[in-house]
């Protein structure tokens, strides 16, 4: 979970205007509200591993996994400079995928942490 906020707090943001600086400090709500989400979806993931929930498999591991992608697509939406290219553009989208395509596999919470971890370093490597 901390690793989230090391990709949030990577790229400086560029507030030129106004409406640039209402649409980013907005679009905050989501970024907060899916990482309070995220903590709620691995709570529910512990509860499920202790038996402790009737809930499906798929749906903890949405719990989890959804957050996470609209996490990493509002971080995308909240750090998108128009001078931005080459593939650190395209970085959180796939991660956001990866995880969403992660809800259906093994050990759904798991892999998710690792995509998280991988995000988060290439985050750091690719400039």
């Amino acid at each position: 979970m901390f690793s989230v906020w090391w990709v949030h707090f990577e790229a400086p943001t560029h507030l030129h205007s106004l409406k640039k600086a209402f649409l980013w400090g907005y679009a905050h709500l989501f970024v907060l509200g899916s990482i309070a989400a995220l903590g709620a979806g691995l709570a529910a993931g512990v509860g499920y591993d202790l038996h402790l929930s009737y809930a499906p498999g798929t749906t903890v591991a949405a719990f989890t996994t959804v957050p996470l992608a609209v996490f990493f697509v509002c971080v995308r939406y909240v750090q998108g400079c128009p001078g931005q290219s080459g593939p650190r553009r395209y970085l959180l989208p796939l991660g956001a995928a990866a995880v969403l395509a992660a809800t259906f596999g093994p050990a759904p919470i798991r892999v998710t942490a690792g995509i998280a971890v991988v995000v988060v370093v290439l985050t750091r490597l690719v400039r």
